[in-house]
């Protein structure tokens, strides 16, 4: 008796000497000396994994359904399985098609229930956006990574320089490849964040889900922001950019890896009579973004841009909109000039953008592999200031509308308090008293 397998996988298959299979041909005839030995196999059509894989799309190809003898693909503006069931009820014929959408839809995704539907849609999802078109920091500025690093920690020569009178130091010149990326790259790729970098946290990754800057410098003149001006030897000294929040103190050792001061603190008030507000003009603005785990979410289980997009939106708020286009620059001492937010100074408010995404996604259903994919095109961002739970263009109500969507946690909301501990009056003095306790630091109540 002799016996042949295929592989993979198991059982082995065994066909009889001089028999033939009644489901498939002979195989091979092999001869040794005068004695000929005619090897055949027997395998039950289901139990091949390339017949699994036919048998599935032969039950949509007899009911004359999509995708059930050829490849098929559609597209969506939205990535989510209620949004491809009703793309595909659309293509299904019912004169040779009597299965609804749904059910065509969980065999292409080999999908058991409408759970397991929703939960496979989503790995495709992700995975399309893993293998979307990219672009990253180091690709923007061209300049390598301890510029970058040196950058969001308030140095290079983007900070430092002023333009001068003879028109050296011209930073739409020196700066021209934030423009340059702008209406592209993106606009229409996804820009990660750049966690390799020291500002942003290369272990925990922001773990508030927010990221802001604060400036305190100008080095621009004509851009109707701040009040450097022309000549710029003479009107363009240590000039102020506009004033949107009040400092409060430094904790230098939150953003020590990137802003290089090992310890200590900073205050920004004047507890013994009272004042805050008593820093000078800084600006502060920066973006949050959905959870990473499932609260990336939202109602309709899409994942949300406003986490795709982090590091778009990390390029438009440090790069092109305040440094670009209103030529704001410097760090606040002791304090990145833009990190995670856990890692900044605290102040009262921050101004906030969030983004717009125009998307596009194909479903590829493969007929001969019996299996379905999706492939990502950004085809349009744009960039707007938050609306809030409260207030429009505050980081803060951006993050509790993010809270009351399901979006972000109300834990790391009231964190995020701690650090933006909002505009009204007093607070930062409370925070301060609040900060200097918790250091062992109280007034001296006795006379």
């Amino acid at each position: 008796r002799s016996s042949c397998h295929k592989q993979p996988p198991p059982p082995p298959l065994h066909c009889s000497k001089g028999q033939h299979s009644p489901h498939l041909p002979i195989i091979s005839t092999m001869k040794f000396s005068n004695i000929s030995i005619i090897v055949a196999c027997s395998l039950p059509f289901s139990s091949s994994a390339s017949s699994l894989r036919q048998q599935r799309s032969l039950d949509v190809s007899e009911a004359g359904c999509p995708g059930g003898s050829e490849d098929f693909t559609f597209t969506t503006n939205e990535c989510s399985a209620p949004a491809f069931e009703t793309e595909l009820a659309g293509k299904i014929d019912a004169s040779t098609c009597s299965l609804a959408a749904s059910t065509i839809l969980s065999q292409m995704f080999g999908a058991t229930s409408a759970a397991d539907l929703t939960t496979k849609v989503i790995a495709a999802c992700k995975a399309g956006y893993d293998n979307a078109p990219h672009f990253t920091f180091q690709n923007i500025t061209q300049k390598g990574e301890q510029f970058n690093n040196e950058y969001f920690a308030g140095g290079t020569y983007w900070n430092y320089e002023v333009q001068t009178n003879d028109g050296d130091n011209v930073l739409k010149y020196d700066a021209q490849r934030v423009n340059l990326v702008r209406k592209h790259e993106a606009e229409e790729t996804i820009i990660p964040l750049p966690t390799e970098l020291q500002s942003f946290d290369p272990d925990g990754n922001c773990e508030l889900n927010a990221a802001f800057c604060c400036w305190v410098k100008d080095r621009q003149a004509g851009d109707n922001n701040g009040n450097c001006a022309t000549p710029y030897d003479s009107n363009c000294i240590n000039k102020d950019p506009a004033d949107n929040a009040n400092l409060c103190y430094v904790d230098h050792t939150k953003g020590a890896v990137s802003s290089h001061v090992a310890g200590g603190f900073t205050i920004f008030a004047d507890l013994q009579n009272n004042k805050a507000n008593i820093e000078g003009s800084i600006h502060c603005h920066g973006f949050a973004w959905a959870d990473e785990s499932d609260a990336t979410l939202n109602e309709n289980n899409i994942i949300d841009e406003s986490n795709i997009y982090k590091g778009n939106n990390l390029y438009f708020v440090s790069m092109f909109d305040h440094l670009y286009t209103r030529g704001y620059v410097k760090n606040v001492p002791g304090s990145p000039m833009c990190s995670c937010a856990e890692n900044m100074a605290v102040v009262t408010r921050a101004d906030c953008t969030e983004i717009d995404s125009t998307e596009k996604f194909t479903v590829n259903y493969d007929f001969a592999s019996s299996e379905a994919s999706i492939s990502v095109e950004t085809v349009d961002l744009d960039f707007n200031a938050c609306t809030g739970a409260n207030t429009n263009n505050d980081l803060e109500s951006y993050y509790e509308r993010l809270v009351n969507e399901g979006k972000a946690s109300s834990a790391k909301f009231e964190e995020l308090k701690k650090i933006l501990v909002g505009d009204e009056a007093g607070r930062c003095l409370e925070a301060v008293e609040g900060f200097l306790s918790e250091k062992g630091i109280v007034e001296n109540t006795t006379s």
